[in-house]
């Protein structure tokens, strides 16, 4: 299923290139800028969307919503309906979502005080804190757990 996915995704015009490599789709788009993409499928695809990760992550930055692994978190899930009878639809607006939360971040439209704490509640080794920041002419409150 996955190769015949990867034949209906090169022919978008955003992307560049695709390629299946141990069960998971790597995808080279074009928007904004130029990002790789890498697609996990779960066993129960398309029951369950893909993990979708910045590939070279590291090369970009910090990027608001991805994590320090290069995972994306592109949909909350939140009124969240899947076509399980279109596998292709489902991994064309995957990639849809995946680039605009990536363009939010080279057009400046999310800022990253928006994902700080999301950020840190996710890295190895952390623990309970509460910091006081000023990222605007507004204090915030981010607690992280």
């Amino acid at each position: 299923m996955i190769e015949s996915l990867r034949e209906q995704i090169e022919a978008i015009s955003f992307v560049r290139s695709a390629q299946v490599k141990d069960n998971q789709l790597y995808v080279d788009v074009v928007s904004a800028a130029e990002y790789q993409l890498r697609l996990k499928f779960p066993e129960n695809f398309p029951l369950a969307l893909p993990d979708v990760f910045l590939r070279n992550h590291q090369e970009y930055g910090f990027f608001p919503h991805v994590a320090w692994s290069g995972q994306l978190c592109y949909s909350d899930g939140q009124s969240l309906s899947i076509n399980i009878e279109d596998p292709f639809g489902v991994i064309q607006r995957v990639v849809e979502l995946a680039i605009e939360v990536l363009d939010d971040n080279e057009t400046g439209g999310d800022p990253f005080w928006n994902e700080f704490e999301g950020y840190w509640a996710h890295q190895n080794d952390k623990r309970a804190r509460i910091a006081m920041v000023e990222p605007t002419e507004r204090f915030k409150e981010l607690n992280v757990r």
